[in-house]
């Protein structure tokens, strides 16, 4: 074996660890409030035969497809609709370890750096787009360096085209990251003409070219093939036409492709408005504080690489420090979007530990890996304790507007009933409460299942009741049988909840705890 390849063999024990972490107990968290309408779509496909966009739910179409198929393979379920984004959290960290062939050691941390970040394996783990948008970001970035670094002009064409549209197909936010990747490219040009650049040894420099270039035709990369404009645009072109079937539906709903267009509008006005999920502006860094740490160290260490570094150096540096600063500036701030954030600065983590070891070969190898190793350990352990210990915690800034266990309860207490009794299945379930998700895919199984919300005097009858915990006494007024009453909360930033069971249906396999109340007393017959 070279001894270059023995890097192979000392990630063995990470790699396992870490995909143990993304791929166990996968249903051990309860369906959050957007897996829930996730689901939903997924139900909607099925019936309508494609996906309807809908450019009020700031979401592209891709996302809906995969789950469907994964559903296909899979069946229906918690655990089908997330492994999706499981095969993507991996894919995300593999992505970043192929980029060593452009930045050699440096990739290798920024790899082992997203793969036990916190963000990245709670919400790989976990049914929404983000993690699948990352993957497109990254992929956009492998095609760059491909081209950029004269590896492989076509490898170039085909990642980058699929990576930008590939993002479109994702989320409506793209642009924050095409953008800064444009401003950062711009700005590394400028600086380039008034910092000196130090020398941090990558894998596979960049090739001097000697000489002007007197004619501007002359610019094009010296490794393109004979047929470079005809393969650029069949290339952009079947991106274009992808994206406009993904859109339209596959031409089932054509107005999609307008709706993609204007699309926009609603974001900026939910991006920037009130929406309810205002954060104020050090928000990230709170986060990287409670949990991204070789993120947090990366984003310091951006002050010092920024002046110092190689011109990529440079380039990732300004990247990360772009996209901290555009997402603060939104005011819209839901704490999965660190995702979008840690990525780059998992690449600045890596600059740094190598600018270190280059600079100071002798002592600085063994502090600088050890105390990148320990934050990498460290992260790996934030991730575990969130992960396995508190997954549906609200005091845990990561699990935001999350569903309670009461209602994974709630499906095992019907299941059991519908298993030792299978025209159970047709039993009535009235959601009373004001907010249902994920309910109404949690319960799409049931055939008898009747959303409506309560209103004084109108009595609530059936087999299992949800009602809000302010109409408790209202609701055990009408009673009219024997029921058990348990006390729950749908999710968090939402009231109590209590959910009533019909004794008659679940004496026999009832288990827990549960409070049995009565149908009210009838009048009293006068005393003789």
């Amino acid at each position: 074996m070279k001894k270059s390849d023995s890097w192979h063999w000392a990630l063995a024990l990470p790699a396992a660890v870490w995909l143990l972490m993304l791929l166990y107990d996968l249903d051990l968290r309860p369906p959050h409030h957007d897996e829930g309408v996730n689901g939903w779509y997924i139900m909607q496909m099925w019936r309508q035969g494609f996906f309807r966009y809908d450019p009020n739910n700031y979401h592209g179409p891709l996302f809906f497809y995969l789950l469907q198929l994964s559903e296909t393979l899979f069946g229906k379920g918690i655990v089908s609709l997330r492994l999706v984004t499981v095969v993507f959290a991996a894919a995300n960290t593999l992505l970043v370890l192929a980029h060593r062939r452009f930045f050699g050691r440096i990739a290798l941390w920024a790899a082992l750096a997203l793969a036990f970040s916190t963000a990245s394996i709670f919400y790989g783990r976990y049914a929404i787009h983000e993690t699948v948008f990352i993957f497109f970001q990254l992929l956009f970035s492998f095609g760059y360096f491909n081209y950029a670094r004269r590896v492989s002009w076509r490898r170039g064409v085909v990642c980058m085209t699929a990576g930008f549209f590939g993002t479109v197909l994702i989320k409506e936010t793209f642009f924050i990251f095409f953008g800064t990747w444009f401003i950062a490219l711009m700005l590394v040009a400028v600086l380039a003409r008034f910092l000196p650049e130090a020398d941090v040894q990558e894998e596979s420099p960049l090739p001097e070219v000697k000489g002007k270039l007197k004619n501007k035709r002359a610019v094009q990369p010296v490794f393109a093939p004979p047929d470079h404009r005809r393969f650029l645009f069949r290339t952009i072109g079947a991106g274009l036409l992808v994206t406009l079937l993904v859109y339209s539906g596959f031409l089932m709903n054509p107005h999609g492709v307008i709706d993609m267009v204007v699309a926009l509008a609603p974001w900026l006005k939910t991006g920037m408005g009130s929406s309810g999920h205002e954060k104020p502006f050090f928000y990230w860094l709170n986060l990287m504080r409670l949990y991204e740490w070789p993120a947090l160290a990366a984003l310091v260490a951006t002050a010092f690489l920024g002046w110092r570094t190689s011109r990529l150096g440079r380039f990732w540096c300004a990247l990360a420090v772009g996209g901290v600063l555009a997402y603060s500036l939104i005011p819209y701030k839901t704490p999965w979007l660190i995702l979008n954030l840690i990525w780059p600065l998992c690449f600045v983590f890596g600059y740094g530990v190598e600018t270190i070891r280059q600079r100071w070969p002798v002592v600085g190898k063994g502090l600088v890996y050890l105390a990148a190793a320990l934050l990498v350990a460290a992260s790996a352990g934030l991730a575990a304790r969130l992960t396995f210990r508190y997954p549906d915690d609200p005091k845990q800034r990561y699990v935001y507007t999350h569903s309670f266990k009461s209602i994974v309860d709630l499906t095992d207490h019907i299941e059991r009933v519908c298993a030792r009794h299978p025209e159970a299945k047709n039993m009535r379930i009235v959601v009373a409460i004001q907010q249902t998700w994920p309910l109404p895919w949690t319960l799409s199984d049931y055939p008898d299942l009747h959303f409506d919300p309560f209103k004084a005097g109108k009595p609530v009858r059936g087999d299992v009741l949800l009602v809000d915990i302010q109409d408790q006494p209202a609701v055990e007024a009408m009673l009219d049988a024997p029921y058990y009453r348990v006390s729950g909360r749908l999710r968090d930033a939402y009231t109590d909840i209590l959910y009533y069971y019909r004794e008659a249906r679940f004496k026999d396999t009832w288990q827990g705890a549960g409070t049995l109340v009565g149908p009210p007393p009838g009048p009293q017959e006068p005393a003789p």
